[in-house]
């Protein structure tokens, strides 16, 4: 099960990581839509199908940047 979640873990930080380079630091407390949420869902489907990993929702909840 740990891999699963480092599995997911690392999807989910490649495309967080590839939207905040198309995003002025500005906009990134917007990423909280449904947009942004189906982008990440379409991504990690992508991903994680090969593995047999079906991911049903996404919710971004929080926005925070260092």
């Amino acid at each position: 099960m740990t891999e699963i979640n480092e599995l997911i873990d690392a999807n989910i930080q490649e495309r967080v990581r590839a939207m905040g380079r198309s995003i002025k630091a500005q906009q990134a407390y917007s990423l909280r839509g449904a947009q942004h949420a189906q982008g990440m869902l379409e991504h990690l489907n992508n991903n994680l199908s090969n593995k047999g990993i079906h991911i049903k929702r996404v919710i971004i909840t929080n926005v925070v940047l260092s």
